[in-house]
């Protein structure tokens, strides 16, 4: 895990100090990810694509933030994520006709907190 955060670049994704854990998905072949895109994990083989409320797979359900920009075009390809901390809402990406503002309560509910703006330091409810 030590060599994982040496990989996380913190930017405008994150928001307070609120502390931030790091973890590794597998991300499911066929896209290119970008950071800061809100991940939900299939249920059958537990690979992670962008959350997209219209799925039926499990990952219309909120599991983590991918913290770098990952190709999965040729593959499946293991990338590092965001399993909790507090992060921008502009910085985030979720799929489809998906509205982040629906999965605050899912996502605070994992420790992770989206904030409406930079300069504010406290984290919004659903």
């Amino acid at each position: 895990m030590d060599s994982l955060k040496e990989t996380i670049t913190r930017d405008n994704l994150f928001g307070s100090e609120f502390p931030q854990m790091f973890d590794e998905v597998t991300i499911a072949s066929g896209a290119k990810h970008v950071r800061g895109e809100v991940l939900g994990i299939i249920t059958s083989g537990g690979k992670a694509k962008l959350l997209d409320e219209s799925s039926s797979d499990g990952s219309e359900n909120f599991d983590c933030v991918l913290t770098e920009d990952t190709d999965a075009t040729g593959g499946d390809v293991v990338a590092p994520v965001a399993i909790a901390g507090s992060f921008q809402e502009q910085a985030l990406t979720v799929g489809g006709s998906t509205v982040l503002a629906d999965y605050k309560a899912a996502a605070r509910a994992l420790n992770c907190y989206i904030q409406t703006s930079a300069s504010d330091n406290n984290v919004v409810g659903g």
